[in-house]
């Protein structure tokens, strides 16, 4: 049976002989492979889409009645009454009855691996931006697009959010340690220089701070230095009470550097110089006056070993001349007794 008995039996839609006619056929030997069937689609007015993968598939068989779709031969899916040939139907016929390996290209392999990889990516991108963490010692809290900010606070962990209807804001609450200067007088009206360390941003506490040390203007820079430890709880209350009225909480406040002005500090380490100086002198001059007196006594010695006891009497009488010249200055008046060598007054004269 040739192309033209084909393409006869099935313009005229006589099903039933086409049916026999291909039987007869299958039983006679004859085989209809891929160039008479190439043929019968020139002819055929219900023309399938060829495409390579179609032509990969038929390349596997040599006979129409392979072709089997819902148990129905090849032949019959062309009339139509029947659904019209597709590569679905044949790639079903194929994985039913046949025993031929229907087998992707490996190019065709990767693109399906590739799809499959391109629909994970999505995928995973969509969950990851759908989630975050919230790391150790931080805290959240999430701002609505609609509502505005909410007032729970999230703790560390993995949480789930709308990327596009929700965005974290994360707090560092760990202590974090500022430095904060500020100058201010004291009471002898020395400036002096300041820096405290706290526990904050840098937007509130500048202003505050600089308001709380001025309390320090009422001690002078002695105390200052010797009570340093009372200033610094002084200062810590008055910054913890400052604080609260700005909804601020600070842990540790503590003064860290103290100075005063380069005049003072100069004034201050030549006043020391001078002291010690002043020392180093009066000492040198003790030990010039001991040695002094030391090689007095020794002279005084030998005068006395030498001409007897002139010299005592002489001393004694610049002594008593002294004391004379003394008393003789004095508002009441006095004399000195031969008899018993004491000083008296004279009550008749304050009478």
């Amino acid at each position: 049976y040739g192309v033209e008995c084909l393409f006869r039996f099935y313009t005229y839609g006589i099903e039933k002989h086409f049916q026999q006619e291909t039987l007869c056929d299958h039983e006679a030997g004859q085989l209809y492979g891929l160039e008479k069937f190439w043929a019968f689609l020139k002819y055929s007015r219900q023309k399938p889409k060829i495409n390579p993968k179609l032509e990969e598939i038929l390349k596997n068989y040599k006979n129409l009645e392979d072709f089997r779709v819902d148990d129905a031969s090849f032949p019959q899916q062309l009339f139509l009454t029947k659904s019209n040939y597709t590569l679905e139907a044949i790639a079903a016929a194929v994985a039913k009855n046949s025993g031929t390996s229907n087998s992707l290209k490996p190019n065709e392999e990767f693109s399906v691996l590739g799809r499959i990889g391109i629909g994970l990516a999505i995928v995973g991108s969509v969950i990851n931006c759908m989630l975050y963490n919230v790391d150790g010692r931080h805290r959240d809290v999430i701002f609505d697009r609609f509502q505005g900010v909410e007032l729970d606070v999230i703790e560390e962990r993995t949480h789930f959010m709308i990327s596009w209807l929700h965005r974290p804001i994360i707090f560092d609450i760990r202590t974090r340690p500022r430095s904060v200067p500020s100058i201010t007088e004291i009471k002898d009206l020395q400036t002096i220089n300041i820096t405290l360390r706290l526990d904050d941003e840098e937007r509130v506490l500048p202003s505050i701070i600089n308001e709380v040390l001025k309390s320090v203007s009422q001690f002078d820079a002695i105390e200052l230095i010797t009570q340093r430890t009372l200033i610094s709880r002084r200062i810590s209350e008055l910054l913890i009470e400052r604080a609260a009225q700005f909804g601020l909480l600070l842990d540790d406040i503590s003064i860290t550097h103290l100075s005063f002005r380069p005049e003072f500090t100069s004034a201050v380490e030549l006043k020391q110089r001078f002291l010690v100086e002043k020392a180093e002198q009066s000492r040198q001059a003790n030990v010039i006056a001991a040695e002094g007196d030391a090689r007095a006594a020794d002279l005084i010695g030998k005068a006395l070993d030498e001409v007897g006891d002139g010299l005592i009497e002489f001393r004694r009488i610049e002594a008593a001349e002294g004391i004379a010249n003394q008393l003789s200055k004095s508002r009441n008046i006095v004399y000195l007794s031969h008899g018993s060598q004491m000083l008296r007054n004279i009550t008749g004269a304050m009478q």
